[in-house]
């Protein structure tokens, strides 16, 4: 006769760490060879001259960088939100750490996405680019610590034990 493990992660967690991970390796794809400036410049300059229809192409240009600069701090404030999340999930013991921790995790994604970048064609990682991940991530993650704190994290995780 088996007895039923208590220490099992329930399914959310499971599905919290799935969608940690399914994001990761969108983050790594879109800093691939795929979404190079020049891939995605028809998207974003289409996108632009809708917005702006009377800006000249100069303009077109340094508004289309503009937005895949703003995309840096947005992929990895929805990587820290669902880190945050899955560490939630784990029964992490505050807000303040899982906030850190999913923060932590964010840099060190940026900072392999760059280093990889560096060794692409059509590619050229940045510092710059891990400071824009990790301030998206650290915005994020302050928010959700904020938003947890005023909600009772702490309650939560001793109620479970």
């Amino acid at each position: 006769m088996s007895r039923a493990r208590t220490d099992a992660l329930p399914a959310r967690t499971w599905l919290a760490w799935g969608g940690w991970a399914l994001w990761t390796a969108v983050a790594l794809v879109l800093g691939g060879d795929r979404f190079d400036a020049g891939s995605t410049s028809r998207l974003l300059v289409g996108f632009v001259e809708w917005w702006f229809p009377e800006a000249g192409a100069a303009e077109i240009a340094r508004y289309a960088g503009i937005v895949r600069k703003l995309a840096h701090p947005g992929v990895y404030g929805v990587h820290a939100a669902l880190g945050f999340w899955a560490l939630f999930a784990s029964r992490v013991p505050s807000a303040g750490r899982a906030a850190l921790w999913a923060t932590g995790a964010a840099l060190g994604v940026a900072i392999l996405d760059e280093t990889r970048q560096a060794t692409l064609a059509t590619r050229t990682g940045a510092a710059g680019d891990v400071v824009l991940d990790t301030l998206g991530a650290a915005a994020v993650s302050f928010a959700l610590w904020r938003w947890q704190r005023g909600h009772g994290y702490a309650q939560e995780r001793t109620s479970h034990g």
